[in-house]
């Protein structure tokens, strides 16, 4: 049950960094986003999804939550870091 309860957490926390970055631009809820979530708790933890969908949807209003689209991104990490490496480049 400490499991469970663990991930539930931690689906809720991930939740609110969504949230927080999402609200801080709202011309982004304007129009259809896709978030790319990594990592294997959104992967394999059962619910792990759906708890995160809920508790963004507590935040965010329902006719901007509809534009929000969860998704799986594999190697989300280094993809982010080959892009911010080649933005790096450019500006110098």
């Amino acid at each position: 049950i400490i499991s469970v309860l663990v991930g539930e957490r931690a689906a809720r926390l991930s939740s609110v960094g969504v949230v927080a970055t999402l609200t801080k631009r709202p011309g982004l809820l304007a129009k259809p986003i896709t978030v790319g979530i990594d990592g294997s708790m959104y992967e394999h933890f059962p619910n792990f999804e759906s708890i995160l969908s809920e508790t963004a949807a507590h935040f965010i209003p329902e006719a901007q939550f509809k534009n929000i689209k969860f998704i799986l991104a594999k190697d989300g990490s280094g993809v982010g870091a080959a892009i911010t490496a080649m933005l790096a480049s450019k500006t110098n």
